[in-house]
């Protein structure tokens, strides 16, 4: 096994692929923009770079940001390599429609911390309404494969199930929990969507059902305090159950927290739509990292002290009214040229 040479303080979120294979109404990749972009992998040479400089001082890691890591074809193999550094917590989130063996096979030999899994619904109507183009069929028949998968294995990482709530879904949620349950969820994330502009997801949003969404949300926590499963609530609009911003610490953003792109991009924060801070094709994680462009937007972030809680960011794009900003976020150039 490799060994941390460096003081674990960084949270990575990394992509390897830029694409998703759903359009999902709730994602930026319903834009239909996005379907014209050109679909690639994080070269493995970029990959292996990547991981040697940045994972030995990650005690958080995600191989997932805005994207279905799944679409990597070589996926298990990254997961494989992320494995022999030891990160203390490692995990990826997949809305499980492509999940094989291989995948879950590669959790074990990489001694994953937590598997997410993206369920936004407790029926197939309202599943596949907000998952455009997923088959709730295959979603169960995949998450009782893995189940079994682990149940055999030596290793089984934690089960974390992220529900996330508009109109066409928040009624099924208390159905959508006791599924979780079902299939072992160790945490439970029921939260209220980020509005994408661009996408119409501004008429989904439950800023009118406040009152009902409560109802649901405390019945959802009840049966998950009942089965002792951890739960965190994210909303924004159900009477006291709402984010008490007063208590949300200030972003740690280019302190500790860092997310790279499928092309290289380093950014501080997986919603970044600005420029990046640098490239890792051709320079090192350290000359990013300690540039002078991120001490520039250190000295933002401490004068500005956005709150760690992303829908009320006004430092990730340049113009808060910048409609295309998050669709530019997903239309990274194509990676071109040999790796140097």
């Amino acid at each position: 096994m490799l060994r941390a040479m460096a003081e674990r303080t960084l949270e990575v979120f990394l992509d390897t692929v830029n694409a998703c294979n759903l359009k999902c109404v709730t994602c930026a990749f319903s834009d239909p923009r996005v379907a014209a972009l050109p679909k690639y992998t994080m070269p493995w040479e970029l990959y292996e770079k990547v991981a040697r400089q940045v994972f030995p001082q990650a005690e958080y890691l995600t191989l997932s940001c805005l994207t279905e890591p799944l679409m990597n074809p070589k996926f298990a193999r990254y997961l494989r390599f992320a494995g022999e550094f030891e990160v203390p917590r490692m995990e990826f989130v997949t809305n499980a429609q492509l999940l094989r063996d291989e995948h879950l096979q590669a959790c074990v030999d990489a001694r994953l911390w937590r598997i997410a899994i993206s369920l936004d619904g407790g029926d197939a109507i309202s599943y596949e309404t907000v998952r455009r183009g997923a088959s709730w069929d295959r979603l169960l028949v995949n998450t009782a494969h893995a189940q079994d998968f682990f149940a055999r294995a030596p290793h089984q990482p934690i089960l974390r199930v992220i529900i996330t709530l508009v109109q066409d879904n928040f009624r099924s949620a208390v159905e959508a929990v006791r599924r979780a349950l079902q299939w072992g969820a160790g945490e439970v994330e029921l939260r209220e969507t980020l509005t994408f502009p661009g996408i119409g997801l501004q008429a989904r949003q439950l800023k009118h059902h406040g009152d009902e969404l409560r109802s649901v949300l405390l019945e959802c926590k009840a049966l998950c305090d009942a089965a002792a499963v951890s739960v965190l609530i994210l909303s924004e609009n159900a009477p006291g159950l709402k984010v008490d911003l007063s208590g949300v610490p200030p972003c740690h953003a280019l302190e500790r927290r860092v997310a790279i792109a499928a092309n290289g991009d380093v950014m501080p924060c997986m919603l970044w739509a600005r420029e990046p801070l640098g490239n890792l094709r051709d320079s090192s994680f350290d000359q990013v990292w300690n540039g002078s462009w991120r001490a520039r937007l250190r000295d933002q972030f401490r004068r500005e002290r956005p709150l760690l809680w992303c829908p009320t960011c006004t430092i990730c794009k340049d113009d808060p009214a910048d409609d295309d900003a998050y669709f530019r976020l997903l239309a990274k150039p194509r990676p071109l040229g040999p790796f140097a």
